[in-house]
């Protein structure tokens, strides 16, 4: 009797262990993208001045109205030492496990006396994307826009790129940032090459890609830009180049935390 009892139980606990690892299973991206606890920090330069700095995060995975999504956020900072700089932005996103669009986004921005704070939600149900702005503690916009396509931001357009580098069909992303409903091109053609930046002290392996962003971002960071992506599952962005309104700026891995990822030699 105890037998049959203890093979019942065997049996019970096998059936949950296989129901959890299968319900988890289909809420972990298939992508190599994601990490849990994932930290990437770069610098900006011009010119070899260093005009601040952009950490990247990813926080965990977990439901946002019935959907499964990943939760990120970035952190975009202008050297304290370049007084008429004065950026402190904060971003979130809550973006779908397959990293090809977004559902929700926030920024709360802080230049110089300034303090903006934005929310958006792509509602995808309704066919539509809500946008909310405030200045200074005051909503100085509001609106409601019809919508039919899947949607990145700042911050999940970052991943998007990760998980699609090496689909060629991936060319185009609607995007939306601040109140500019727009699109960012890639030109993602399987390119290899090396790539050498400082924390590293060897030539990295890497995918390079063009794009263009057809929208204006802080600092007025738009039109053509150039990346290279480690060559590996994770894609970690390594260096790129990118327009700003002083001119073409740097942006250089120099820190990062990830289990397990080493870039190859």
């Amino acid at each position: 009797m105890k037998l049959k009892f203890n093979s019942v139980m065997m049996g019970i606990l096998l059936a949950i262990f296989f129901l959890v690892n299968n319900v988890f299973s289909k809420e972990i991206p298939s992508s190599g993208v994601y990490h849990k606890g994932e930290y990437l920090k770069y610098e900006v330069s011009y010119w070899g001045i260093t005009l601040g700095t952009i950490e990247m995060f990813q926080d965990s995975i977990g439901k946002y109205r019935g959907n499964t999504a990943v939760f990120l956020r970035s952190i975009m900072k202008s050297n304290p030492y370049i007084p008429f700089l004065s950026l402190d932005a904060r971003f979130s996103s809550i973006m779908d496990t397959s990293f090809n669009f977004a559902h929700k986004f926030k920024a709360d921005v802080r230049f110089g006396p300034n303090h903006s704070y934005q929310d958006i939600y792509f509602d995808y149900k309704n066919n539509d994307l809500k946008y909310r702005a405030w200045e200074n503690g005051k909503l100085i916009d509001s609106l409601v826009i019809e919508n039919k396509k899947k949607w990145n931001d700042g911050t999940s357009l970052y991943y998007f790129a990760r998980n699609n580098i090496e689909n060629e069909e991936a060319n185009r992303s609607a995007t939306m940032v601040s109140k500019d409903t727009s699109s960012t091109l890639f030109y993602f053609k399987g390119k290899r090459e090396s790539v050498e930046i400082d924390v590293f002290d060897y030539p990295l392996p890497s995918i390079y890609f063009k794009g263009k962003a057809l929208w204006d971002g802080v600092y007025g960071m738009n039109g053509d830009f150039e990346s290279w992506f480690s060559d590996d599952q994770a894609h970690v962005p390594l260096l790129s180049y990118m327009k700003v309104y002083i001119g073409s700026v740097r942006i250089e891995l120099v820190e990062w935390s990830r289990q397990g990822w080493v870039p190859k030699k």
